[in-house]
């Protein structure tokens, strides 16, 4: 019985990581936690933050770390060698998305999601001393670097509010 129970749980285990259905379980880090990865990986977000305000672009993202930047309906190589392993070191971190949205003045870091359209992470201004935000933030707190914030978006808790 017990080699039942056992198999049992390792296909349940199986098929929610192969589904991404093993996120639903993750829990918000605590800033402590986004802050230690914001501490030691200071150099790539900045690399990576200077490189997005630098484009032309008012909106754009990097969703992998294949070198390429999504803009205007089609993906641009990224030919900056310091930007591409500024983002191979953000993704050996957790980052799993970078955005670049000027109506927002925001470039954001996503560091957790759990897969019920609520994620966080690092979030910068791209115009100093004017507000930064994305688009269903419900949490922002300063952090220890200027023009540098924690953020959470969540999209059920934003509606209601």
């Amino acid at each position: 019985m017990k080699k039942f129970i056992a198999i049992i749980c390792i296909c349940v285990a199986s098929i929610l990581a192969l589904t991404g259905c093993s996120q639903i379980f993750m829990s918000k880090p605590k800033i402590q936690t986004i802050m230690k990865i914001f501490e030691s990986e200071r150099a790539s977000f900045i690399t990576i933050a200077d490189y997005l305000k630098g484009l032309s672009y008012s909106s754009c993202f990097i969703d992998d770390q294949n070198g390429f930047f999504f803009a205007d309906f089609k993906y641009h190589e990224i030919y900056d060698s310091a930007v591409i392993e500024a983002i191979k070191c953000l993704w050996a971190c957790g980052c799993t998305h970078i955005s670049k949205n000027s109506n927002n003045n925001s470039i954001a870091f996503e560091l957790w999601s759990n897969n019920q359209e609520i994620d966080g992470g690092i979030l910068t201004c791209i115009h100093e001393g004017e507000e930064a935000k994305v688009e269903y933030m419900t949490e922002i707190q300063e952090i220890p670097f200027p023009n540098w914030y924690y953020y959470v978006e969540d999209y059920n808790k934003w509606r209601v509010e």
